[in-house]
């Protein structure tokens, strides 16, 4: 946060390249604050309780849909920020409840070394989860080399990109406590298996989305937005690429409950870093 204030005005220069928006940096603290609590819907899935997850994550996004977007129309951008801040505020806390019930912050039955999961566990994970801001960052990095109109046709295929990974996301989600289960009881083989299955499955999915993507994606962009028909090649690759990359996503669950955290990382790096080539090229020879 202190680092943030000092550095405010060349954080909006670099990102909105307009040192007179670095108010909107203070007002995206609301969603920094918000996710300090995100560890808690994380929770709740080791304890495979999917359907308080799914009540969580939906008031994340109808919360979005009604606060955001109803507080920027009226009020403008700050308090669209504020809104989207405080729809995963409230989508994390109402977690609480059955946690606290599960007694998953109490010492009761056994010790509780706080030093030792911050440096042990929480500091590894911080530190090899930063790869995954890079995808975050794929809009503002590409800004530096290209024209904005350009990035404005490739923006709005970028949120594809996006939709094209829910699926393996919610896929690697569920699997993730199955397999750490799993694998604290040493059954390797039923994980294989899993994952296998999963794959295959997810297979379907992506030749059907792929298909349906090279097939109806210019009609479908002509009809909901065809001032960005342009960039309908961006549109075609952008959810082509997001669905192959499911595979990573759902491979990670698999690292993850092994607790190879190096591993994610490079994962997490190698998807980002082909997202960035495969743009980089897209928007070269367009």
């Amino acid at each position: 946060f202190i680092g943030l204030f000092i550095f405010i005005k060349p954080i909006a220069v670099y990102f909105l390249h307009d040192a007179s928006l670095s108010y909107l940096v203070i007002f995206g603290l609301s969603i920094v604050f918000a996710n300090i609590f995100s560890i808690l819907p994380s929770m709740v899935i080791g304890y495979e309780n999917f359907k308080l997850f799914l009540v969580s994550r939906m008031t994340a996004s109808f919360g979005s849909l009604i606060f955001g977007v109803g507080l920027g129309y009226f009020f403008g951008l700050p308090y669209a920020i504020i809104g989207f801040g405080f729809s995963n505020l409230l989508a994390n806390i109402i977690c609480l409840k059955f946690l606290s019930e599960k007694k998953s912050f109490s010492k009761d039955g056994g010790s509780f070394n706080l030093k030792k999961i911050f440096l042990k566990f929480s500091l590894p994970m911080y530190i090899f989860s930063l790869p995954s801001s890079f995808g975050s960052a794929i809009v503002p990095l590409l800004s530096l080399f290209f024209s904005m109109d350009l990035i404005g046709q490739y923006s709005f295929s970028f949120l594809f990109y996006a939709a094209g990974l829910v699926i393996p996301g919610a896929l690697a989600t569920i699997l993730l406590p199955k397999f750490s289960r799993l694998n604290a009881l040493k059954n390797d083989k039923k994980i294989r298996g899993i994952l296998m299955k999963v794959f295959f499955v997810y297979t379907v999915i992506v030749i059907g989305g792929i298909a349906g993507t090279l097939l109806f994606g210019e009609a479908i962009i002509s009809i909901i937005a065809p001032q960005y028909l342009p960039g309908i090649l961006f549109f075609k690759a952008l959810i082509s690429l997001g669905l192959v990359s499911g595979y990573l996503s759902i491979f990670e669950s698999y690292l993850t409950s092994k607790e190879m955290i190096k591993e994610v990382a490079l994962v997490v790096l190698a998807q980002n870093i082909l997202l960035f080539l495969v743009s980089y090229i897209l928007l070269k020879n367009f």
